[in-house]
């Protein structure tokens, strides 16, 4: 099934951020402002890649959501301040990334790992079972932050 995607810019205004995505072309480099859809670099044809402030400090405290907020119920959404600057009011969300971690000894035992745990992370509880449902709720929030419908 095909979406078609249409550009609304008066949507942009009402979820400005103070500081909008910028995107790097992986192949020539040029940057851009993501305030429009952009899926190829206008330049090259390149692959675009968001450019993310990683020079924040951050502290577990940072991560701490307050409870019944969007960040309380995602798996993705606690970690906001590592995430592409998109308004609250734009965050397409379901739950996704709260799936359980499940610990095996038996795998810990077969890594050779001294009083040490494994846990292994049961994707399959995302909202359509699977792990691309992370990366989604950012490209999707993204889109509705600019107006694309």
């Amino acid at each position: 099934m095909a979406v078609a995607i249409q550009h609304d810019p008066d949507r942009r205004e009402t979820a400005a951020t103070s500081q909008p995505l910028q995107v790097t072309c992986m192949r020539c480099g040029s940057a851009f402002i993501a305030d429009t859809p952009l899926t190829r670099c206008p330049s090259c044809g390149g692959l675009l890649d968001a450019t993310i402030d990683v020079t924040q400090t951050l502290t577990p405290a940072s991560f701490v959501a307050a409870p019944g907020s969007l960040e309380a119920h995602s798996g993705v959404w606690r970690f906001h301040p590592l995430l592409p600057p998109i308004p609250a009011d734009s965050v397409v969300s379901r739950a996704e990334g709260n799936t359980p971690l499940y610990w095996d000894q038996r795998l810990a035992d077969y890594a050779g790992l001294v009083d040490g745990r494994f846990g292994v992370k049961h994707e399959g509880h995302n909202p359509t079972g699977s792990f691309k449902d992370r990366g989604m709720t950012v490209a999707v929030s993204h889109a509705n932050a600019i107006g694309s419908r």
